[in-house]
């Protein structure tokens, strides 16, 4: 208590999603889902350097050799950040009969957003903030192609999409 650790409140979070199916022919279907995942309090690492004010605190809370611990660091949990997610899922799966087999045509497409807010002063710093905003691309695509003739033969191709990373 005396770095200022406090108990720990529970992370919430709160979700909607909303999808639809759609299937025109037998052998066709087209989903598409919407996500949006908001979670507060969400634990992070505080992180404490101890300097004379903090043995001064630590101290006067009875530990003792309390300067000792000049200079060191005290970690603990506290929750440090909220965010939020909006994201889009579509797919196109379809099949065509093709000499003996059948070849599965499959496009997948997710847009994915996540933003970060109030964030706890000496947790994660603005790298982790960015990381957390933009490790992974906005616009994601896959294309399979997958082929089987009912006998030996089957065969795979995929073709993969990602936004540029910033």
């Amino acid at each position: 208590v005396a770095l200022g650790a406090v108990p720990l409140e529970p992370e919430e979070s709160e979700s909607y999603t909303f999808g639809i199916v759609w299937t025109p022919t037998d052998t066709m279907s087209i989903t598409a889902d919407y996500y949006n995942i908001k979670i507060d309090q969400r634990l992070a690492l505080l992180s404490n350097t101890i300097g004379p004010t903090e043995v001064a605190l630590l101290t006067a809370a009875g530990i003792p050799n309390a300067n000792l611990l000049l200079g060191s660091n005290a970690n603990f949990f506290v929750n440090g950040f909220d965010s939020k997610i909006d994201g889009i899922d579509l797919a196109f799966t379809t099949s065509f009969s093709v000499g003996a087999g059948e070849l599965v045509a499959d496009l997948r497409h997710n847009y994915n957003k996540q933003e970060v807010s109030n964030v706890t002063p000496g947790t994660i710093n603005a790298s982790r903030v960015y990381d957390l905003e933009h490790q992974l691309p906005e616009n994601s695509s896959v294309l399979t192609f997958d082929y089987s003739s009912g006998g030996f033969f089957s065969g795979l191709v995929r073709f993969n999409y990602y936004d540029d990373w910033s």
